[in-house]
Formats: structure tokens, C-alpha cells, sequence
């Protein structure tokens, strides 16, 4: 994954990230090292490790246990579908990266795989319908993966946008021709897309000291991207990033807005996660309105194509 712009390299995992966080809460179990197997699709290998105990899984078992961690139960079966070829997608990309090696950091993960124990206790009494359901959309799009030029995708996913999906090239290093904006005014209607967030004056004081910055020095969002998130905020003459910002308040989304309240700050939030790539939110809705999966990553993904790997 590419660093962020206005993140410090601590904080690169809050891009694709946060969706795990929300949706679930648990140990979160990373891999460690990818092995290769034949060269084929399905003879890739993933090591978890989690205390004492180790665990290999085939690229099928990791992908299903890591889309499960950003899924809800009643989602619709074409949005899963979408999910799932994001998830293979991230994984894939990693693999490449990591070359003959094939050993990749916990810094590096796209998507945190999750038990089978942990999906039980997220999913409860509709775990096993659930699981049939996800089951069947990895069956039908096994093997496929996004690609843009013939090469595998940042794959990025969040929640719920804050009516638009934000441009890479304004948040990410590098030129991400495929992650432009799309306008998702189904977004709106999402539970949590406004929220409301009280910060007392001591919180807002010890956590911009603790993070080195003055607490006192007077507040001005600098600059916004097209899309209406924040990606520069001044405190006086320091420069904090949007996404930095978030972090350390621990704010749904960047698209923010500051008011002064009664005994501290006031923070309004549009969307949740960071904004990038498909809105789950508004992938679903458009999945109940008949659109397939390809229908939908090609919404989110302009200029993208298909790939089974063999």
C-alpha cells in the first residue's frame, strides 16, 4: 500500500483499515508469510500466527475469512460478490510485491483475517446462512481480481462515503487513474452518515500535546479535496493531515467540520472511513436496484478490468 500523503508511516494502515475496526470488534489475527505452491491460483498459502498457535490457510480459506471481517449478514449477494474480488485483489497485490521472498509485514495488510470463532460471535444465530451466502459468492467469482493495465488494483474500500468518493492522486503518492470520484447521494440516507462528536477541552488539549502540537495555537482547515474531505489543517504555524487529524480524535471520517461548544469542540462528521474506492454502503444499494458485481466495480473502478488468474 502507498503511504499516505499527510500520514506518518505509523498511519498507513488507516486507509483500508478502518472498515475492519468498525464492523467488528475481536483479535484480529495477521498473516505473516506467503508461500507459493505450483504457481497456481488457488497454491498460494498464508501462515497466521496468534500467540503460540500458527495456522496455514489456502488462498480460498484466507479470502472468505477476510471478507467476512468487513461484511455485514444481510448484504446483498452481488455486493458480496464485489467484496470478495477487492479482498483477492489486496491479497494478490501484496504477494506480488513481496516477490521470491513472499514474506509480507503486518504493516503491509490490506485485510485482517478473521477466525472462524470470531465470525460465529460477530454473525450469531445468522452465521450459518451467512456463511452459505459468502461461500457461494466466492465460488462464483473465484480467481478474478481487478486490474488496471494489466496489474492488480489498489483495491480500496470504506463504508459509506460522504455523498462522493474521493480522488487517489489527492490522498495517496503516486497517480491512481482508476480511483476517481463517483458521486454516491445514496450515501446520505446511511445510518451514521452524519455524526456528532463532543470533545472536551482537556481531551482536545492532552491529545494535541501528546501528538506535538500546540493546543492553543488558533485552528483553520487549510484545504479540502474535491470531494469535501480535509486534507490539511493549520494549528498556528504547524500543519497537521486530515487523516491525521481524524486518527487522533478518532473521527468517523476526514470530511469534518469544527465548532467551537459550551466546554470544548464540536466535530460534525459526513461519511464513515476514508473515502476511497467503493462505498460499501452505496455498492449494496446499488446491488438492490439489479446491478452485478461487475456492474458495481466498474462503478467505483473506472477504466478497470476483470482478470481470472490461472
Amino acid at each position: 500500500m502507498q503511504k499516505l500523503k499527510d500520514v506518518a508511516a505509523a498511519a498507513v494502515f488507516v486507509l483500508l483499515f478502518p472498515c475492519v475496526v468498525l464492523l467488528f470488534s475481536g483479535k484480529e489475527v495477521p498473516f505473516r508469510k506467503v508461500s507459493e505452491k505450483a504457481g497456481a491460483s488457488e497454491g498460494y498459502y498464508i501462515r497466521t500466527e496468534h500467540g503460540a498457535a500458527s495456522e496455514t490457510l489456502d488462498l480460498k480459506s484466507y479470502t472468505l475469512g477476510a471478507a467476512a471481517a468487513v461484511l455485514w449478514a444481510d448484504c446483498e449477494e452481488e455486493m458480496m460478490k464485489a467484496q470478495m474480488v477487492l479482498v483477492r485483489t489486496n491479497l494478490l497485490r501484496k504477494i506480488q510485491e513481496a516477490g521470491e521472498d513472499h514474506t509480507i509485514s503486518e504493516a503491509q495488510l490490506s485485510e485482517v483475517y478473521m477466525e472462524p470463532e470470531l465470525q460465529r460471535r460477530k454473525f450469531g444465530s445468522e452465521f450459518e446462512t451467512f456463511w452459505e451466502r459468502l461461500t457461494k459468492a466466492g465460488e462464483d467469482t473465484e480467481g478474478w481480481i481487478l486490474t488496471f493495465e494489466g496489474e492488480p488494483v489498489e483495491a480500496a474500500y470504506h463504508l459509506v462515503s460522504s455523498g462522493r468518493t474521493r480522488m487517489g492522486s489527492e490522498v495517496l503518492d503516486g497517480e491512481y487513474p482508476y480511483l476517481q470520484p463517483v458521486e454516491c447521494a445514496e450515501d446520505r440516507y446511511a445510518k451514521d452518515y452524519l455524526m456528532r462528536k463532543e470533545i472536551s477541552g482537556e481531551e482536545w488539549r492532552t491529545t494535541l500535546e501528546a501528538a506535538g502540537y500546540d493546543p492553543d495555537a488558533e485552528l483553520q482547515i487549510a484545504v479540502r479535496d474535491a470531494s469535501g474531505y480535509v486534507c490539511r489543517i493549520k494549528l498556528g504555524e504547524q500543519v497537521l493531515g486530515g487523516e491525521e487529524f481524524r486518527r487522533l480524535f478518532d473521527l468517523n471520517s476526514a470530511d469534518f467540520f469544527i465548532e467551537e461548544g459550551g466546554l470544548g469542540k464540536i466535530i460534525t462528521t459526513k461519511g464513515v472511513g476514508h473515502g476511497l474506492g467503493m462505498s460499501q454502503y452505496g455498492a449494496n444499494v446499488y446491488a438492490e436496484n439489479g446491478a452485478d458485481f461487475r456492474e458495481i466495480l466498474a462503478r467505483f473502478f473506472p477504466g478497470t478490468e476483470l482478470k481470472k488468474i490461472e
